[in-house]
């Protein structure tokens, strides 16, 4: 355990909290990782075999020291002292088994985003998945066999406690803000629409309907940052559109401060992903947050994510899979026709945000490992 020194001059003991993902999604956890955090975060990942084989394929040298620090972490969980550890891992993930045995003598602790635990509607379709042993040892981790249960969503909790007999506590932590990210403070009354698309280039997250409203609305500027397989299409469709900026990845959480706050409308019309591989829909999303706290009315689909963030009409806009493009368009019509309320909204937006400071979601995590 490590040591700091408090505002007395004295030291205090930092105790060290292992995250343990299949990936490291860091920016989940910008809460634990903010300046009032009391812990020493340590991320590592269980998807050892598969990493250690791109990074040989891809001569990754870094990502191949990563998988051997990862396999020392695994085997030092078998004489380590009792250590806290939230495990991020997608439901009925066959992996789980596996990872119970080697951190049965600590403190684990589930944390979720996942909206759908009927059973029906899982991320991973693959047989192994959906085997009884699997299925199984699935209701026993969550049932008797985890310390606490963290959920991003509202939703998240309900589905799990109308499934399962939850017995352990269970949490709802929003996903944060970083620590040092700038809410909007000031914000133009009259603006024309400028809209802004920032995710993966994919056709299921509405790449294709952000390019269809370009082409709706050639007199408004249109901007798309990310990367993905659709890059090409997005280039070749910059020829024929001149409305349209193409940025593409942004890793600078500044400069994609900067680039929110030159637009007022960002378009997230993601697309529900139900196929015998992969089940997939929105669910809670930090750039939405980003966005309404840059001063942006978010205009999203009506998934489960998007739908606990967003307040009708209040702060934002739902649409429905079935009319993405004309009930969008309508909308966009109305905020440029009613300058006033798109200004009243985006102020909305702003002070929503502010549920989603680093300090006030590190309170809630630390409700749970305080108990």
């Amino acid at each position: 355990m490590a040591h700091s020194i408090n505002s007395r001059g004295t030291k205090e003991k930092v105790e060290t909290l292992y995250i343990l993902h299949q990936n490291g999604a860091k920016s989940h956890y910008n809460a634990l990782l903010s300046k009032e955090s009391k812990y020493k975060i340590r991320f590592r990942e269980f998807g050892i075999i598969r990493g250690f084989l791109s990074g040989v394929k891809h001569k990754n040298l870094t990502k191949i020291f990563k998988q051997v620090q990862n396999t020392f972490f695994f085997l030092s969980l078998c004489f380590r002292k009792k250590t806290k550890i939230i495990l991020g891992i997608a439901p009925y993930d066959w992996a789980l088994p596996i990872l119970l045995f080697f951190t049965k003598k600590h403190d684990l602790y589930y944390h979720t985003s996942w909206t759908d635990w009927t059973g029906d509607f899982a991320p991973y379709n693959r047989k192994l998945s959906r085997s009884t042993y699997i299925r199984n040892t699935w209701a026993k981790f969550l049932q008797s066999k985890v310390t606490a249960i963290f959920c991003v969503s509202n939703r998240s909790k309900q589905e799990l406690t109308e499934n399962y007999n939850i017995t352990c506590p269970i949490q709802v932590v929003y996903h944060s803000l970083e620590n040092d990210f700038e809410i909007a403070n000031a914000i133009i009354l009259k603006e024309k629409p400028k809209l802004i698309f920032a995710a993966r280039i994919e056709k299921y997250k509405g790449v294709c309907e952000f390019l269809r409203l370009a082409e709706i609305f050639p007199e408004y500027n249109f901007t798309i940052i990310g990367s993905g397989s659709m890059n090409k299409h997005i280039v070749e469709s910059i020829n024929r559109l001149k409305n349209i900026k193409f940025l593409g990845y942004i890793d600078s959480k500044s400069e994609l401060q900067r680039i929110y706050s030159k637009n007022n409308i960002l378009i997230n019309l993601s697309k529900r992903v139900d196929s015998s591989s992969l089940k997939w829909e929105e669910l809670f999303g930090i750039s939405l947050i980003e966005a309404m706290a840059c001063g942006l009315c978010p205009i999203s689909t009506n998934h489960s994510g998007p739908s606990e963030i967003i307040h009708h009409a209040h702060t934002g806009f739902l649409v429905n899979e079935n009319s993405l493009i004309e009930a969008t368009a309508d909308i966009i019509n109305w905020l440029a026709e009613t300058p006033e309320s798109f200004y009243e909204i985006r102020l909305k937006c702003v002070e929503e945000s502010k549920k989603y400071t680093a300090d006030k979601i590190y309170n809630l995590w630390q409700e749970i490992f305080y108990d």
